[in-house]
């Protein structure tokens, strides 16, 4: 069941990136509105008007006025890409992008928002590049294809000549060639193979993990490798042990007493191994490769500068990574404080019990599963179907074998609050209609939502780089 999964996660093309060929380190501010329609809470809203929709959609088109480059695209356009890179690579530091399917949470408002933008650049595709509050064009008008590679176009290059960032000339000022700010897949890897393709450059990494709400905190290596991929494998894999021994044993023979789940030693088997191998193999990774790591919370002060919490001293890099990851959303349920989320999960230090998994993603799925494999009484509350956007064949067999193996789904059930329980931890009140519902459980898990949010770890100083809804949990 558990490998099943790895073939079901199908993901869109990679997503538009800013990433430049010529200057792969540098910190180009790519401001990307966030919208919170789309995302798979339990919370029932109000209704929208036509005209308030419209008022929303329009809000997000002021943008063109606001920013002195503006790029209309979408995450999975192949010339939007390509236009966007193309740019970066002009060194334009300051674009305002604007991805319509990140914006928002459905076909029609998409189609709807990019009808507004036409009423400016009468034009309904994407890429759509704004200088200055003015339509400028789109892919043709940007981009210059030939047998020797894309290039911008000479009309391009004039309208953004006066937005081009020159060249800082360094002297002998001792700076980082490369500062990473994120210690997480990303950043670890950027930092090493920026130093075994040069090791001659300077290379610092600051990682920091701003406690969760619970409390739960972790060394480098980010999400994956402390409180995601790692811990939710070595998990799965404990239960699938599980079941083999209670389904299918004894039809080969084999004779066993029945057999408990011991939380504590199984998770202290892995936190060991997260800590012993993989936080101390990564700092010992930087050590030989000569990095310098530091375990503070940074702000970025300006395109070359940042200062460290507990450093006295400003740092200054020729090249700066963003690479600061995402941390869990939790939507707005009244009583969410009482609740946990994947940060926390891996690290209780006692069994979760009677657990309520609130959300229907494939995290979601998986963990309920897991526990419901490690002896624990699950309870899934289902909005409204089992992994949205999945092959619906495929997602309605993964449901039919979790219930077969022991977990509990509560469909169409919204309007979740929490309070502290009488008898268990937390008391969870919830509709299925119109009908009120209670119920206690020793754990509630949150998995409604997920978002990026470099600003839990790297203060941008007011100003956002990446920020955009994503329909995922870790």
């Amino acid at each position: 069941f558990f490998f099943f999964f790895f073939f079901l996660m199908i993901r869109r093309p990679p997503r538009s990136t800013l990433s430049s060929s010529s200057a792969a380190s540098d910190v180009y501010k790519r401001q990307v509105s966030t919208q919170s329609t789309g995302v798979y809470c339990s919370v029932a809203m109000p209704a929208e008007t036509p005209e308030e929709r419209r008022a929303r959609l329009t809000s997000h088109v002021a943008a063109i006025d606001d920013f002195a480059v503006v790029f209309i695209s979408k995450s999975w356009c192949p010339y939007c890409r390509v236009a966007l890179q193309l740019i970066q690579d002009a060194r334009i530091p300051d674009i305002k992008v604007v991805e319509a399917d990140h914006l928002f949470g459905t076909l029609a408002e998409q189609a709807e928002f990019m009808k507004i933008v036409a009423e400016r650049s009468n034009e309904d595709r994407v890429p759509q590049l704004f200088i200055e509050g003015q339509y400028f064009g789109e892919y043709d008008d940007m981009v210059k294809e030939s047998a020797e590679g894309n290039s911008l176009t000479d009309k391009a290059q004039a309208a953004l000549a006066k937005f081009v960032e020159p060249e800082k000339d360094w002297g002998d000022e001792d700076a980082f060639d490369l500062f990473v700010l994120g210690g997480g897949s990303g950043g670890c890897a950027a930092a090493l193979a920026a130093k075994a393709a040069d090791p001659s450059l300077k290379v610092a990494v600051a990682d920091y993990v701003t406690p969760s709400p619970q409390g739960t905190t972790w060394g480098v290596g980010g999400t994956c490798t402390n409180v995601g991929c790692i811990p939710k494998k070595l998990l799965h894999i404990a239960a699938t042990m599980g079941d083999t021994n209670r389904i299918d044993a004894d039809s080969f023979g084999w004779e066993l007493p029945p057999a408990s789940h011991n939380w504590e030693k199984a998770t202290a088997s892995v936190q060991n191994y997260i800590q012993s191998n993989l936080n101390a193999g990564m700092l010992e990774n930087f050590k030989a490769a000569g990095i310098v790591y530091y375990n503070n919370k940074a702000s970025l002060v300006d395109r070359y500068t940042i200062t460290m919490e507990g450093v006295e001293q400003p740092v200054r890099a020729k090249h700066i990574l963003l690479a600061a990851g995402g941390r869990p959303t939790v939507g707005n349920f009244s009583g969410k404080e009482l609740c946990i989320t994947s940060d926390d999960m891996f690290w209780l230090k006692s069994s979760p019990g009677k657990t309520l998994v609130i959300g229907a993603a494939y995290i979601a799925l998986e963990c309920g599963g897991m526990l419901a494999g490690m002896g624990c009484d699950v309870q899934v509350h289902v909005r409204s179907m089992l992994l949205r956007g999945f092959d619906r064949d495929c997602a309605d067999r993964i449901g039919e074998y979790m219930e077969r193996h022991g977990t509990k789904f509560v469909w169409k059930a919204t309007s979740q609050s929490f309070v502290p329980g009488t008898e268990k931890k937390v008391g969870c009140h919830y509709k299925i209609g119109d009908t009120e519902h209670y119920e206690e459980f020793d754990t509630c898990l949150l998995y409604t939502s997920d978002a990026a949010d470099e600003e839990d770890s790297v203060d941008l100083g007011g100003r956002r780089i990446i920020k955009k809804k994503k329909k995922k949990k870790k």
